[in-house]
């Protein structure tokens, strides 16, 4: 099994979670309705998968050929992946990551769900801002893109499920007026695939470097537990980060099949992500159709 290993600092690993503080009362709740109709918090099915293989395939960027995608490296490190900036209770600025993913309209992303919502509290968070390929020097290469609607599991949202820590957030265009998937990109996006794979895991490292990295995924721990782990190292402000089946250089795109959500506090040597299983197809459908 190997190592995570970064583009920009070799063995250095980019992984981690986003510490937020409680919600306040002054931040929109949850609808019930909405939460109820989101997944389920019953635990998620271990090696084979229950449900049935499901994907929707990478797009490009729209009108961009092949030789300009790959001259975009300049851009940054990856262009479907970027800095995602959220305000909590305690303020602005707190960092998150975020991955493309195909919608109908080109406008939405794939996180932690602790990046839109602390879980348990029936809340969100505010101000969202997502910086595709975000790089220092060079900070909005594509623009920003403001958020417009978060959405998690009710097993997150409103029981702090931690095997349901993902979300989606649905964007507005930048200042030109394009959709960040016409801008950069989708990743492709699966669910009931083997718990034992190669993964790619794209992210940011606490310093804002950004970071590639390589890993053999598995079962986290005996059931009820069924997370999956990269053995790889923790690092702070790296969650949402993608973790890409199929990753294509030339192209920039995967097919995601994980977020980065944490790491277990007795380890800081393992990554940890939801498995991604029919409820989490139902939410990314249920977001993949909103203007």
């Amino acid at each position: 099994m190997r190592r995570l290993i970064t583009k920009v600092a070799a063995c250095v690993v980019a992984v981690a979670a986003l510490s937020m503080a409680p919600v306040s009362a002054a931040q929109h709740a949850l609808p019930g309705d909405r939460l109820d109709e989101f997944g389920s918090a019953a635990p998620i099915p271990h090696v084979p998968p229950d449900g049935q293989p499901k994907s929707t395939p990478a797009k490009g960027r729209l009108g961009a050929s092949p030789a300009h995608r790959l001259a975009d490296w300049s851009a940054g490190p990856n262009r479907t992946i970027g800095r995602l900036y959220v305000t909590t209770p305690t303020g602005p600025g707190a960092r998150c990551v975020a991955a493309t993913v195909p919608s109908q309209f080109h406008n939405l992303v794939v996180t932690s769900g602790h990046c839109l919502s602390p879980g348990g509290g029936g809340a969100y968070y505010t101000d969202f801002r997502f910086v595709p390929a975000y790089q220092k020097g060079r900070p909005a290469p594509y623009g920003e893109f403001k958020g417009k609607k978060p959405s998690v599991n009710r097993a997150w949202g409103r029981d702090g499920d931690d095997r349901n820590d993902f979300g989606f957030l649905t964007l507005e265009p930048n200042a030109e007026g394009k959709q960040v998937g016409s801008a950069v990109g989708e990743n492709g996006f699966e669910v009931n695939q083997p718990a034992v794979a190669s993964r790619t895991v794209w992210s940011y490292l606490f310093d804002d470097t950004p970071a590639e990295c390589f890993g053999q995924t598995r079962v986290y721990a005996p059931p009820p537990e069924n997370r999956l782990r990269i053995d790889c190292r923790y690092e702070r402000s790296s969650s949402g980060g993608p973790w890409l089946d199929g990753y294509s250089t030339s192209t920039q795109t995967g097919f995601v099949n994980g977020v980065l959500s944490g790491a277990p506090t007795s380890n800081p040597n393992i990554i940890l992500s939801p498995y991604f299983d029919d409820g989490i197809w139902d939410l990314y459908q249920l977001n993949a159709n909103r203007p």
